[in-house]
């Protein structure tokens, strides 16, 4: 039985694309588009491999962005399936000699399994118990890790690049590419009859139910699709260290992940694209305002550390207080101000 019929989801979807594909947006992601694949012609090593990591975390967020902002499970077991899905690749490139293209795409299968392990009974749990159940996943799977010789254990497992692919730069055309796909991926996913399934179970699950949405099935396949985007980001990550360890993949991981979505925006693949760059590159900025005022060589490294996880909390409470609804909100703002200007309210 259909939300809603087909005929007004059609007529919806036209209506939206007329109001938000205006010309000056597509200009704008044209422009976004050319420097994004001229930048890496002209960036040294650190922009390149800070480019890189928010790219990995743009898959990654919205990967977790399936299961916590579409269909309001709680999962805090983020690192855990990253791991995994960079253990895969590695395991699989290095034990199994598949090349790369093959083995991150079958991580991202095992991760996705291994998501809807986990999902499967975990379905009747909500809020502080599926907390807490996805909590214990996490160092179950790290102490698996980190005492399984076969994936070498504490020592770590190396994770060679493709080699079409080894320098910094082939490299981030590659993650670029995989990152595109996966993004327009999400976009169809999200105002596909899936996602508004997910929305549905979100926002009032026995009204869902009511309507003949089945919440297990709807909540295993968020499960299925986080850990298939999650578990590419893992071995995004794998391939782009080159050398991983469990010390990779620490509890505080998930937490950057979870304030990615919080400032970005919840139940929007916009949304986990903007808080993916932002948690990824704001931060990054407190190393260089020292310089800035003069103190560069007066400030220890530990203290600049501690300066952005200072910064990192202060985003996420001043999210919460101040901007619910996330940087998608207030880009939604921006852009419903300008397309009624002059007569915006």
């Amino acid at each position: 039985m259909d939300i809603v019929p087909k005929r007004y989801l059609e007529e919806h979807q036209r209506d939206r694309r007329k109001m938000m594909h205006f010309r000056l947006q597509q200009v704008g992601m044209g422009v976004l588009l050319l420097v994004l694949l001229w930048m890496p012609q002209q960036a040294n090593g650190y922009v390149l491999g800070l480019a890189l990591q928010a790219m990995i975390a743009v898959v990654g967020a919205i990967g977790l962005n399936f299961v916590v902002g579409f269909s309001g499970q709680v999962s805090i077991g983020q690192a855990a399936y990253m791991a995994i899905g960079a253990y895969s690749t590695a395991v699989l490139m290095g034990k199994f000699g598949l090349p790369f293209l093959v083995a991150l795409p079958l991580a991202g299968v095992i991760t996705a399994g291994a998501s809807a392990l986990v999902g499967w009974p975990t379905l009747r749990l909500r809020g502080f118990y599926l907390a807490m159940a996805t909590f214990a996943v996490h160092f179950v799977v790290i102490m698996v890790i980190s005492r399984w010789d076969f994936v070498g254990a504490q020592t770590g497992v190396a994770v060679d690049r493709p080699s079409f692919a080894s320098g910094d730069v082939s490299f981030y055309y590659l993650t670029f590419a995989i990152m595109a796909l996966l993004v327009h991926m999400a976009f169809n996913i999200e105002h596909s009859f899936v996602g508004r399934a997910w929305g549905a179970i979100r926002d009032r699950d026995l009204a869902a139910a009511a309507a003949g949405i089945s919440l297990a099935r709807f909540k295993l396949w968020a499960n299925v699709w986080s850990g298939f985007y999650v578990g590419i980001a893992g071995g995004l990550s794998a391939a782009f260290l080159s050398y991983i360890t469990p010390e990779n993949f620490p509890f505080f991981l998930t937490i950057q992940y979870l304030g990615m979505l919080l400032v970005g925006g919840l139940g929007t693949t916009l949304g986990g694209i903007f808080g993916a760059l932002f948690i990824t590159l704001v931060p990054e900025a407190v190393r260089f305002l020292p310089a800035l005022f003069g103190a560069g060589d007066a400030i220890s490294p530990t203290l600049l550390a501690d300066g952005q996880m200072i910064l990192f909390g202060v985003i996420i409470v001043g999210t919460l207080l101040y901007a619910p609804k996330g940087l998608f909100g207030l880009w939604e703002d921006i852009k419903l101000y300008f397309r009624t200007w002059p007569f915006s309210y």
